[in-house]
């Protein structure tokens, strides 16, 4: 996820070592293979609604590309284009997600993806 300007890369082996994991009955945690994060109730209900009115709005502006995984499928890179995608809703998402993963000051760059708005018809 690429969210602030930031030179620092972070691997998941260097987040992990870096992260306390708070206790298991909590909303964040490990799952049983312990390759993935699992954050529960993240997103609250309004969020999702305002995300998916977002993704419908840019679907219909004609601004997320098709998505070659699919048909009927659309996407765009929201840092590739910041001044289109970004809105308060994205930020607040994104500084929430750096204090769950504890990740203030060394937020990493996804290279492959970074954030991303999907859609699909």
């Amino acid at each position: 996820m690429a969210c602030q300007a930031s030179s620092r890369r972070v691997s998941r082996c260097d987040w992990r070592r870096r992260v306390r994991l708070p206790a298991r009955d909590s909303a964040c945690e490990l799952d049983a293979s312990g390759r993935w994060l699992v954050v529960r109730r993240f997103v609250t209900a309004e969020e999702r609604e305002a995300l998916y009115r977002k993704a419908l709005g840019h679907l219909h502006r004609r601004e997320l590309p098709p998505n070659p995984s699919g048909p009927n499928r659309f996407f765009a890179k929201v840092d590739n284009a910041p001044d289109i995608y970004v809105d308060d809703l994205l930020r607040r998402l994104t500084r929430r997600c750096e204090r769950c993963l504890a990740l203030q000051g060394a937020v990493p760059e996804d290279l492959a993806l970074g954030r991303v708005c999907v859609s699909g018809t």
